[in-house]
């Protein structure tokens, strides 16, 4: 029997019990399938239609979502669907929906919270964050773990709540995504991460991007190798990490000590011979100054009082795990303003390219700004050349101070990365071009 027959069957066998119900049951079902066959019905769209979709078009005067999904469970039961009938009128569905009666908000946030504790959604994993926009591969990836999940759950082998479930969830979502064998297809997450990368390449509609990310692209599908613990990549945010074990005193503007940063002045490139030139303050001393804020801005470190301490994740990630800590850096290493770290990533590909001049820089920016159309905020105008300057140069200075790139000594106004800042820039761009989607690919 099809399946348009077995519900129709169900449907009959409601009206004879209660008209009024299998009237109710009817539409409740059209809508959970929205066009789909019954055999595709799994627990995330009972989930989303229960607590987000029936709250949200269903709760009018005379139309409680309640009788509609006592509806929906009685014609599921008749359908041999009882495990989704018991989530219709589950203890967790009664109270989603009486948050939502407070409210859209708190409706929103308990069933965000429900499905969290199912265990059937695809939680973030270190190598994979799912994207709120999802091209085909992600999508299907993503449906295909949440089934996934469903069964674990079904059958027992994952126990939402139990303890240690949670690390059990990641697990069965790393077998999912990366685990495969000798001749089977690429893992999922490679798939994953070569779509982004495309839409990455493709979502700016310029061909000047284009052209300047292509040489470097096939890179970038996949992490890049960690340059391993025994190297000096990213020295001087370790010693300044290192300086806040203890945490150090800040002056009533917030800056480091004026004999802290004196001591730290050779470190960070001052020059000057004559002890008296010395900085006076950290914003003198500007890779000190910078480095001090991107360790801020990756939550390495904050302000207490007035003091300057290590979080727990810079204690944790300086002590016990250098590569995570790389990485984190890495993928931090463009600034989050995002017009200036869509320059950036020209900087990057740039210098990954070869030795290249700031101004050569500059004059790439320029053409790949005007085809992005980037306009400022407020005035609408195009960036200016200050404009342009101003965010080669936000990513110029970081990788400067943090020891990532040098003067070319063949040509005197390039610049070149380091071995340790090619992996770094290499990974940065990693990051950015696998990372979620945020927004639809522009026609």
């Amino acid at each position: 029997m099809g399946t348009d027959a077995l519900v129709a069957e169900a449907l009959a066998a409601l009206a004879e019990e209660d008209a009024g119900m299998a009237a109710e049951a009817e539409a409740a079902l059209a809508g959970l399938l929205a066009g789909q066959e019954l055999a595709a019905l799994t627990q995330a769209r009972v989930q989303a239609f229960c607590w987000q979709e029936l709250p949200a078009t269903g709760s009018g005067p005379g139309h409680d979502p309640r009788i509609v999904l006592d509806a929906l469970a009685r014609v599921l039961v008749l359908l041999g669907l009882e495990r989704y009938a018991g989530l219709c009128t589950s203890p967790t569905t009664v109270s989603v929906l009486a948050a939502h009666d407070e409210g859209w908000d708190e409706g929103r946030r308990a069933a965000d919270a429900a499905a969290a504790a199912s265990g059937i959604v695809p939680v973030d994993l270190e190598e994979l964050a799912w994207g709120p926009v999802r091209g085909p591969v992600e999508a299907a990836a993503h449906d295909e773990a949440s089934e996934l999940l469903e069964l674990a759950v079904a059958v027992g082998e994952l126990r939402p709540g139990s303890p240690g479930w949670r690390q059990a969830q990641r697990a069965l979502l790393r077998r999912h995504l990366g685990g495969s064998e000798p001749g089977a297809p690429a893992p999922r997450i490679d798939g994953i991460r070569s779509e982004r990368l495309e839409a990455w390449l493709e979502g700016s509609r310029s061909h000047s991007r284009r052209h300047l990310l292509d040489p470097v692209a096939t890179d970038l599908a996949s992490p890049t190798s960690w340059p391993g613990a025994g190297t000096e990549v990213l020295e001087p945010l370790r010693w300044l990490l290192g300086e806040l074990v203890e945490g150090q005193p800040l002056t009533q503007a917030g800056n480091l000590s004026r004999g802290f940063v004196q001591r730290a002045a050779i470190r960070f490139g001052w020059e000057a011979t004559d002890p008296g030139l010395l900085p006076r303050s950290e914003p003198e001393l500007r890779d000190l100054h910078l480095v001090r804020r991107l360790a801020e801005r990756l939550a390495l470190a904050r302000r207490s009082r007035r003091g300057l301490h290590l979080t727990v994740r810079g204690r944790r990630l300086l002590a016990g795990d250098p590569e995570g800590f790389w990485r984190l850096v890495a993928a931090g290493l463009l600034p989050a303003d995002e017009y200036a770290g869509s320059v950036g990533e020209i900087v990057l590909a740039m210098l990954l390219a070869g030795p290249t001049p700031a101004r050569a820089m500059a004059t790439a920016a320029r053409e790949v700004v005007d085809e992005q159309g980037w306009r400022a905020t407020g005035t609408g105008e195009r960036p200016d050349d200050r404009a342009i300057a101003w965010g080669v140069r936000a990513t110029l200075e970081l990788l400067r101070a943090l020891a990532l790139v040098e003067p070319n000594p063949d040509e005197g106004a390039a610049q070149v990365l380091t071995a340790g800042g090619r992996v770094t820039a290499r990974e940065a761009l990693h990051r950015r071009a696998t990372a979620p989607r945020t927004r639809p690919c522009e026609p």
